[in-house]
């Protein structure tokens, strides 16, 4: 991550990012978990990127569906989706 970081690519850090929120959601730590999906969001809406929001959102809702705030989860899951339409990518719907 610090490498993407280093080099200013924006891109390869949200994925990394991503990837690091399905490792510690998988290791149950939650507290990880949340601050790389947070992570995530703020980088998304960074680059503008309206598919990396999307991916930025779906991660965070499923964080939020894990430690059980379904409310919040649901909210996340529509705002994903919402950007995902709008990405105009046609496998991301």
């Amino acid at each position: 991550l610090k490498v993407y970081q280093d080099l200013e690519d924006a891109e390869s850090v949200i994925a990394t990012a991503i990837q690091l929120v399905v490792l510690y959601r998988n290791q149950g730590d939650w507290e990880e978990t949340r601050k790389y999906a947070e992570q995530c969001l703020q980088l998304a809406f960074q680059t503008n990127n309206e598919y990396q929001i999307s991916r930025a959102y779906r991660n965070y809702a499923n964080y939020l569906y894990y430690v059980g705030n379904w409310d919040g989860a649901h909210l996340q899951y529509d705002k994903a989706l919402e950007f995902a339409q709008s990405s105009n990518i046609p496998h991301v719907v």
